[in-house]
């Protein structure tokens, strides 16, 4: 943001205006020059003014302690405030306290309420629909149902959350509320590999490796351990160098066993 126009927004915010207050609260928080301490002084002021971002900002910044002392009752004052009048972030925030008994005493059916809200608009609208899906399926502020458990779960997963089309595939492969079917399962694993979590990239290698659950297909597997390998996965990468070093699955090549080994001890470096 150019010098003027923190100069006029500056102004304005002291003059009193909410949304500038809040853009300038913003410049604050996300500016490489980041200063926490300004970005919660306008958060709270914009806040104050009704400023429905502004609390569910503020509300983000008690949770996290950014710029501010850390305050559960606090964030959950704010977080209430902005899902009462309609913030769908707000409202997803503030379930996940009411699940977890955060700052509040636990109450999953007042979590179910507002994670259904949150699921209707928002940019977050899937992970409240994952996390309703876990409600149903292990039975938390509602009564236990799987098949509305892979419902909740589809939704979220059709709109790209990978978590959610893991566990959609994992009731797949068990029949757990839906038709039992690898081929089923082995698309939204794909699903959820291809958001590019490394974590869900090496499970699904595995699984075409093992070729148990779904059908094994070995050439498949090794692209994506590889994928996994190159975000760093640590048993991806030790999995790599052994396939390149005993030749299984893979073309044996001793130098890309030795390159990922090494990786593997550079990782650990860092780790301790």
């Amino acid at each position: 943001m150019k010098k003027s126009e923190i100069d006029d927004l500056t102004e304005r915010a002291w003059e009193g205006d909410r949304d500038a207050q809040f853009k300038l609260a913003e410049h604050h928080d996300f500016d490489p020059k980041q200063n926490l301490e300004m970005a919660v002084f306008w958060y709270q002021n914009a806040a104050q003014q009704g400023h429905l971002d502004a609390m569910n900002a503020l509300g983000e910044c008690y949770r996290d302690g950014d710029g501010v002392r850390r305050n559960l009752k606090e964030a959950v004052r704010w977080f209430s405030a902005a899902a009462d009048a309609g913030h769908p972030t707000a409202q997803l925030s503030l379930g996940v306290f009411y699940h977890e008994g955060r700052g509040v005493k636990r109450d999953d059916t007042e979590a179910v309420r507002l994670y259904t809200l949150a699921s209707k608009k928002g940019d977050f609208r899937a992970s409240a629909m994952l996390n309703l899906g876990y409600c149903y399926k292990h039975g938390q502020g509602v009564e236990q149902n799987a098949a509305e458990a892979a419902k909740w779960f589809r939704k979220a997963a059709k709109l790209g959350h990978a978590m959610a089309a893991w566990q959609l595939a994992t009731q797949h492969l068990e029949g757990d509320g839906v038709t039992k079917s690898p081929e089923e399962a082995l698309e939204w694993m794909r699903q959820a590999a291809t958001q590019g979590d490394p974590e869900f990239q090496y499970e699904l290698a595995m699984h075409l490796f093992e070729g148990t659950a779904v059908a094994q297909d070995r050439a498949e597997a090794i692209e994506w351990l590889r994928k996994a390998a190159e975000s760093r996965h640590l048993e991806a990468m030790e999995h790599l160098a052994r396939r390149y070093r005993e030749g299984d699955g893979i073309t044996k090549n001793t130098e890309q066993a030795r390159r990922w080994a090494e990786r593997v001890r550079q990782h650990a470096a860092q780790v301790n």
